[in-house]
C-alpha cells in the first residue's frame, strides 16, 4: 500500500507540474480568458472535492464515531487508505459520470480519457491539492503578466 501512496503521490506532482504550462497559454494576449476569468473552471472542482471530503467524513462517522478509537482512528494507516483510496475512486467515478474535464475546462487539448483519470485524481485527493492547484496556476499567471509588462516597458 506504500507503493501505492507514492504513486498518488506522483500522479499529483505530474499534475501540477504540468499545470505548471498551463499559464503561458492563457497569459497570452490573445488568451480566451481574462485575468478574473482563469481561475472559473476550478470552482466546479473544488466543489466537486469538497463534497467528496465530506461523504468520506460522514462514512467515517457512521463506522467510527469515536475518531480515537476503532477501524478508522485518527493518524491510523487505516484512516490514510480510507481517505486516499475511497476518495480517488470517488473522484474518478463523480468525474467519469459527470462532464467535468480539468483540462478540457482550461482549454488544453488532452486525451479525454486521460483527463477523466487525471481530473478525477486531483479531485478525490481533496480540496488542498485543488487550493495548491489553483495557487501554482494564479501564481504562474501573474508572473508571466508581469513580466510582459516588464518586456513592454523595456522595449
Amino acid at each position: 500500500m506504500k507503493d501505492l501512496e507514492r504513486y498518488f503521490t506522483v500522479i499529483v506532482l505530474v499534475i501540477i507540474l504540468a499545470l505548471i504550462f498551463v499559464p503561458a497559454v492563457l497569459a497570452q494576449e490573445n488568451s480566451p480568458f481574462g485575468p478574473t476569468q482563469l481561475l472559473e473552471p476550478f470552482a466546479p472542482i473544488l466543489a466537486a472535492s469538497t463534497a467528496i471530503e465530506r461523504f468520506l467524513q460522514l462514512v467515517r462517522n457512521i463506522i467510527s464515531p469515536d475518531p480515537e478509537i476503532g477501524p478508522l482512528a485518527r493518524g491510523s494507516k487505516g484512516l490514510r487508505y480510507y481517505t486516499t483510496i475511497g476518495g480517488t475512486l470517488l473522484g474518478i467515478g463523480l468525474v467519469a459520470l459527470s462532464d467535468l474535464r480539468l483540462l478540457q475546462a482550461v482549454g488544453v487539448a488532452f486525451n479525454g480519457l486521460a483527463d477523466t483519470f487525471l481530473t478525477g485524481v486531483v479531485v478525490g485527493m481533496g480540496t488542498e491539492v485543488v487550493h495548491e492547484l489553483i495557487k501554482v496556476i494564479g501564481e504562474g499567471k501573474d508572473a508571466l503578466r508581469a513580466n510582459a509588462r516588464r518586456d513592454q516597458a523595456v522595449g
